[in-house]
């Protein structure tokens, strides 16, 4: 199975040889960390599987594909485990269609959750992924890396030029692939193959080569196993493992064959934590104005889920969407996955909202001077944004306005300012000379006021307007200069909500969950103080139904304190939705079993005020089979039974549901009981056995009897036979048989028996 691929390792070792096994990554060779998928190794009744991926993909971030032991990477499948119990670990992986698999496992990692391990780990993957080469040695050659990185980019492009194909088909052209890298060896710049070739007559410790040489210590190794084998199934152990530790698994399906990948626990003390496979994760990083969306990893087709956090949020969707976040969007969210009868534990789901800051700033420069905003180099006056990258990786917007002053003077810009605030004037003069000059200000309301620079305490929008300034030297020449100052105002506004105990909302920097009356002080659009008075209103509401209920009966939900007004929606099994304030479901059946919840509205937010577990029985149906001896009697419910037959009755369960039963009694057999036909008969008219009798057919009078001849020709048939009128020896058309021997069916449905045999008549 390997035969080729051993060939390609040999053939290309003329440019890699086994210190650069160690690897050095190119990028991050996780290439969709959304795509890991948290398992466990113990018990796993959620129903919750784990594909092996038939893709054609490879880990390209590193030469060839190879990773750690791996020579090559087909259709790899990240998985990541985090450990409870501390110890040795064995975790046995196998394919479900017994198809060959590989893998390679790195760790310890440490991390709040999954998100927070994998950022970590592809932000340095060349620090989080190291390897030892194959013979051992912990030394990464930059050099060399330098090198065939470049001849790896050049032969590439030549590779796929050439054959049309893609890169990962390289394991299959070798010979083509061979000549692009002789091509590409040929084009390699002198300085960087010189570096490379005195690292080939030196020792990695000689100082003349120090510079190309990166020395690793033992315990930056973080492989901790790996398997190349051509088995179905694999055996992964790790010492020492840490309660927190994470690592990483990378199994590849040599195959490309469908089906699971199987974990199992098969030595050690350690354990594996199996909260985490309820694989919950979101988008992020977020900043305001991004969509937050929730997903899950690997969950059944039938499973249900039930989301909640900040502000309320509540949601049965599996992937979630909040729009448009806000700072107030952050902070811990929780999903319970349903999944047939089981229920997952509560798992968290950490979301960080980064703030858009916008920040409002004036510079004054000289005429001719300059100054640097982000890229730009500004040296003409005006108004200026920068859309910049705060230190939380969220916009930066930065309003400059640059004031540059000419030959005679300016006024700074003004504002805008918000109702109460000082608003300050401040003019500028190009005074060469130093003369002595003199400045007045006036603006609305007659105001006036002397010096360059006023200030106007606790402004009102009255005093929005044009304000000038009016500079005069000795001689009483004069420069005269505007600026217009805007003052808004201050806005209060009152503002309702519903909520409940078991949902809290953030306003401000409060959680309230209590009713009552909170007032906090935001920024408006403008910039300015907003006073917002915010009522709250928590109903008391208890949500109940009358069962638990029987199969066919109606069920009724209730919910106490709850009125028309108000904006509500019922949800349940089956997509049940309803806005009634009684919601009845006809005809009951288990399906409708499960919980029934009670949403508020309150404008795009749905918030739970109570939920009931509904129960649905059901009604049994039993079939019981009684035997009856002749002259004896059997009590069924009301009835009093001496005969064999089919009766039903239908009786209350223990829980109060219709319970039917079906009996079947049938006539026990005895020599009271037992059928026994005459074995001749005479038909001669003297009275004495003229008819074919049968002892004791008079029990059984829906048995059925059929006479036939030696030749198996039906002559009679009876389904109700009588002794006094039986058999006469005669057909249908009353033409007398022959003596001889007759046989006989009887087939007596009550008691499931047919007798079989023969007689004689005799004339």
């Amino acid at each position: 199975m390997r035969t080729i691929l051993t060939i390609i390792v040999l053939s290309v070792a003329t440019f890699f040889n086994n210190v650069l096994a160690a690897n050095y990554f190119s990028g991050c060779p996780i290439e969709e960390p959304n795509e890991v998928v948290a398992f466990c190794t113990g018990e796993n009744n959620l129903g919750i599987t784990f594909p092996a991926k038939t893709s054609s993909k490879n880990v390209d971030a590193f030469y060839f594909g190879s990773v750690g032991c791996l020579g090559s990477t087909p259709s790899p499948s990240w998985f990541i485990m985090q450990i409870e119990d501390e110890g040795t670990l064995q975790i046995t992986m196998d394919h479900s269609d017994f198809e060959d698999i590989d893998f390679a496992c790195w760790g310890p990692y440490r991390g709040r959750n999954k998100t927070e391990v994998l950022n970590t780990i592809c932000s340095d993957p060349d620090t989080y992924f190291k390897s030892p080469s194959i013979d051992g040695e912990l030394f990464i050659n930059k050099c060399e890396i330098k090198y065939n990185k470049y001849i790896d980019s050049i032969a590439q492009i030549c590779f796929t030029e050439k054959t049309g194909l893609p890169i990962s088909y390289i394991y299959f052209y070798e010979y083509d692939y061979l000549e692009c890298e002789n091509y590409a060896a040929s084009l390699v710049p002198a300085d960087i193959e010189n570096d490379y070739r005195r690292t080939l007559y030196y020792d990695p410790t000689d100082e003349e080569v120090s510079d190309c040489f990166v020395t690793m210590k033992p315990e930056e190794v973080t492989l901790q196993d790996c398997s190349y084998s051509d088995s179905y199934q694999e055996t992964c152990t790790i010492h020492n493992a840490k309660h927190g530790d994470w690592y990483i698994l990378l199994i590849t399906n040599y195959s490309q064959m469908p089906g699971d990948i199987f974990f199992n626990k098969t030595g050690g003390t350690a354990t594996t934590n199996c909260k985490i496979i309820i694989d919950a994760t979101s988008n992020g990083p977020h900043c305001e104005g991004d969509n937050i969306k929730f997903t899950v990893n690997n969950a059944p087709q039938n499973a249900t889920f039930q989301w909640r956090g900040p502000n309320g949020f509540t949601s049965t969707d599996k992937e979630p969407v909040i729009k448009n976040a806000t700072i107030n969007d952050a902070g811990s969210y929780y999903v319970k996955m349903h999944s047939g009868d089981e229920t997952s534990d509560e798992v968290e789901v950490l979301v960080e909202v980064g703030q858009t800051s916008t920040q409002d700033t004036t510079v004054v420069i000289k005429a001719g001077e300059s100054y640097k905003l982000g890229n730009r180099t500004i040296t003409q006056g005006g108004s200026y944004t920068a859309n910049l990258l705060s230190r939380t990786g969220c916009d930066s917007i930065v309003n400059l306005t640059v004031v540059v002053i000419e030959n005679d003077a300016t006024i700074l810009p003004s504002g805008p300012y918000c109702e109460g605030e000082s608003i300050v004037l401040e003019g500028v003069v190009a005074n060469e000379t130093g003369e002595v000059l003199t400045s007045t200000w006036s603006g609305p309301n007659n105001f006036s006021a002397n010096g360059l620079k006023v200030t106007i305490e606790n402004a009102t929008p009255k005093m929005s307007g044009t304000y000038k300034l009016t500079i005069s030297n000795q001689l009483n020449n004069q420069i005269k200069k505007e600026v217009e100052v805007v003052v808004n105002p201050a806005y209060k506004s009152e503002q309702k909500t519903i909520t409940t105990k078991e949902n809290p909302i953030t306003f401000g920097n409060e959680v309230i969950n209590e009713a009552g009356t909170y007032t906090h002080t935001f920024k408006s659009k403008n910039g300015c103080d907003s006073i917002v008075t915010l009522i709250v209103e928590i109903p008391n509401i208890i949500v109940s139904n009358s069962g638990p209920y029987c199969e066919g009966d109606n069920i009724q939900i209730t919910a106490e304190g709850l009125t028309e007004e108000q904006n509500f929606e019922w949800s349940g099994p089956n997509g049940f939705k309803s806005k009634s304030l009684m919601p009845t479901i006809e005809n009951a059946n288990k399906t409708h079993s499960g919980t029934y919840s009670l949403y508020l509205k309150e404008e795009e937010k749905n918030i739970l005020a109570g939920s009931t577990d509904v129960v649905i029985m059901e009604n049994v149906m039993e079939k019981i089979i009684e035997q009856l001896s002749l002259g004896e009697t059997l009590q069924f419910g009301e009835l009093i039974i001496d005969q064999p037959g089919e009766y039903t009755q239908t009786f209350k369960s223990a829980e109060g549901c219709d319970s039917t039963v079906s009996l079947t009694v049938r006539m026990k057999l005895d020599e009271k009981t037992t059928i026994h036909p005459s074995e001749f008969f005479t038909p001669n008219g003297d009275g004495i056995s003229d008819v074919w009798e049968i002892e004791n057919i008079e029990l059984y009078p829906e048995a059925i009897v059929d006479i036939y001849d030696r030749h198996g020709k039906l002559i009679r048939k009876y389904t109700s036979y009588d002794n006094l009128t039986g058999w006469d020896g005669t057909d249908v058309n009353g033409i007398k048989m022959p003596s001889t021997d007759y046989w006989y069916t009887i087939d007596v449905n009550s008691i499931d028996k047919i007798y079989i045999g023969h007689f004689t008549l005799i004339r």
